[in-house]
């Protein structure tokens, strides 16, 4: 797939979007938190005290349910590179996360 570097948006719009090309945009998204959330030290750090709500499993499944744990043990469980092979299906709620 091309790829461009922030394009102007009449190139944009005439070269992928009226011609429903697929193209990934680059450079345009600069968001701190990105970067941040990738360190997950840091998220532990700055929100491990925290209680998140978790869906676990699937909407469709008989056992899927809701539960809460602390954020440190949600990196530790499912985002550490130890836990990537874990095939479960839990994930965050929708949750805004604020720092102490």
């Amino acid at each position: 797939m091309k790829r461009l570097h922030l394009p102007d948006i009449k190139t944009f719009k005439r070269e992928y979007f009226d011609c429903d090309q697929p193209v990934v945009i680059t450079g345009c998204c600069t968001w701190e938190a990105l970067e941040k959330w990738k360190d997950l030290t840091w998220l532990r750090e700055t929100f491990g005290h925290r209680f998140i709500p978790l869906e676990m499993g699937l909407h469709a499944e008989s056992s899927w349910h809701e539960a809460v744990m602390t954020m440190r043990d949600f990196v530790t469980k499912y985002l550490e590179p130890s836990a990537a092979s874990d095939k479960s299906k839990e994930h965050l709620s929708t949750f805004t996360v604020r720092p102490a």
